[in-house]
């Protein structure tokens, strides 16, 4: 918790001091470093208010006022900006009022006043001899808006001009990021690409990076344009071996190439070597279903502070302070990342007290943590596959299978996407629990049990009814799909309606199933049936 952390520190230093201005700068920093740059940041309006509602107690420099000042802007907090330019026109340098114009512009533009910012801006930017760095930030707000506004290629003109001066009070990381989605979004992937390297080449940590190369690399293939398709999802696979999606850019890079081509070949055989629970495997080629998951066989040495400490999380997980044990073990694992011992001890200490969904947490870690060092997940012990998936309530669901046939790794991996375990979770749509069960659904689902009495929605709390409805939806779904598990699991989450009219009756209802099933026009639920499938698949190689 940096940016709280630091936040506290500020008020330890004089008021008006340096000291003081640069603690509160590398607090605004931290909070940033942890969403994406254009996100609201909630966590640092507090602070901000602070700041700009009282300037004359700060020692900031010029650049470092405009960058608060955007992020102010940008956290809707422009009534107190435009308050505070007033006084601060001074300490903006000796083109203090054209910044000032500049940034309420900005204020505007944030606001939906588009064309009175534009208009400000323009103005601004056909002043004679003003300074190249006023006029580089000129350019990258006028830049912002317009691409808010759709009008990519008029914004990538603004970028380029801004970029040319290469240094602040230009957000070089910002206009870089939005040059290449307008470029992009404009058909240039050349020009796109080159910022996404940069991008990448320079190690920023920014969430919604690699989530964007792949949505570019995933437009491109839609549109069958795979030879631009291919490096999007190449870039995504180099630069973020870690992320969710890098075995599944792996996977589309194969198919892009032709996975009997020879670089199709290359790539099938990369997939396979550093992600051999990827479910892109078991798509694309059908002859290594039945390859064991590789499992390391080894007993981590543990130190004995470990030990020490795994007592007390056991004791916290139990309490209402469970959250400090959680930040805790993250907090060790992150500055302890090749320890394996102490890995073992928070996945064991998780389970002890019926933590599941902190033991997925944990071997996700583990095998984000060794992919991002460049070693492959092949290299996971046995222990830290199990972690990663993991049996919880499995007696309850092998009893609630058997009642219906179902495979209960199926119904295991399903609950895993669904809830990671959390029988208390509650999505954005009010589905509930383990299964993720909609009341609706519960109340009809009820009925076809035969269960008498008043459905309560909030019985769907209960773990024992949750995987019992679940289970009997699970069947319910196999058998209208004539046991295809595909195409049921994309209807848990798609809806049987969909997947029956855009999926079995579509316009790709000859293809196969699993390649029918990818051009389903569901994001969600195209992502969807590849996990859970792909959790299937491991899960019988790894307790069958």
């Amino acid at each position: 918790q940096r940016g709280r952390a630091l936040e506290a520190l500020v008020d330890l230093y004089p008021a008006a001091s340096r000291d003081r201005s640069v603690a509160a700068l590398q607090a605004l920093r931290a909070y940033r470093s942890e969403t994406a740059f254009y996100q609201n940041m909630d966590e640092s309006a507090n602070l901000l208010k602070t700041i700009v509602g009282s300037p004359a107690g700060w020692a900031f420099t010029p650049d470092e006022w405009i960058e608060i000042l955007r992020t102010a802007n940008r956290e809707k907090l422009g009534t107190l900006v435009e308050k505070a330019l007033p006084s601060l026109r001074a300490s903006l340098g000796r083109h203090g009022g054209v910044l000032g114009m500049i940034l309420q512009a900005e204020m505007l533009g944030l606001s939906g006043q588009r064309d009175r910012a534009l208009s400000l801006l323009n103005g601004v930017m056909t002043t004679p001899g003003l300074d190249e760095s006023v006029q580089g930030l000129a350019y990258q707000i006028h830049g912002d808006i317009l691409s808010a506004a759709s009008r990519h290629e008029q914004a990538m003109a603004d970028f380029q001009h801004a970029l040319a001066w290469g240094k602040p009070p230009v957000d070089l990381l910002a206009a870089r990021y939005r040059l290449m989605r307008s470029a992009f979004s404009c058909g240039q992937d050349q020009t796109a690409l080159a910022m996404a390297e940069a991008l990448c080449g320079d190690g920023v940590k920014l969430s919604l990076l690699p989530v964007h190369l792949y949505e570019m690399g995933l437009d491109r293939f839609d549109h069958g344009r795979n030879v631009l398709a291919t490096p999007w999802f190449m870039l995504l696979a180099r630069y973020f071996p870690g992320h969710h999606r890098a075995d599944d850019a792996l996977g589309y890079a194969a198919v892009c190439a032709g996975t009997t081509s020879p670089e199709g070949k290359h790539l099938l055989e990369l997939l396979e070597t550093t992600y051999p629970h990827s479910f892109f495997i078991y798509w694309l080629n059908p002859e290594r279903r039945q390859i064991p998951l590789p499992q390391a066989k080894s007993a981590p040495v543990i130190d004995r502070k470990w030990k020490h400490r795994s007592a007390a999380w056991i004791a916290l997980l139990k309490s209402p302070f469970d959250g400090i044990a959680r930040e805790e073990i993250r907090k060790l694992l992150a500055d302890h990342p090749d320890d394996q011992g102490l890995f073992k001890v928070a996945i064991d200490s998780a389970e002890a007290v019926g933590e599941h969904n902190l033991t997925v947490a944990i071997g996700e870690i583990m095998m984000r943590t060794m992919l991002e060092n460049g070693k492959s997940a092949a290299l996971l012990p046995d222990w830290a596959w199990r972690a990663h998936y993991p049996r919880p309530w499995w007696a309850r669901i092998q009893g609630e299978s058997k009642k219906y046939g179902v495979d209960p790794y199926w119904v295991i991996s399903i609950m895993r996407e669904e809830s990671h375990f959390n029988p208390t979770i509650l999505s954005r749509s009010n589905a509930h629990g383990l299964m993720q069960i909609l009341p609706s659904t519960g109340k009809w689902i009820a009925g076809k049990l035969g269960i008498k009495g008043k459905f309560v929605a909030d019985s769907l709390w209960n773990p024992d009814r949750n995987i019992a409805f679940g289970v009997w939806y699970l069947g319910y779904l196999r058998d209208l799909f004539n046991g295809d598990l595909f195409l049921a699991a994309a209807s848990y989450n798609g809806g049987q309606g969909n997947i029956s009219r855009k999926v079995e009756q579509g316009p790709f209802a000859q293809l196969p199933v699993l390649t029918r099933l990818d051009r389903v026009p569901l994001p969600e639920t195209r992502d969807y049936y590849k996990k859970v499938m792909g959790s299937w698949w491991n899960y019988t190689r790894i307790y069958h």
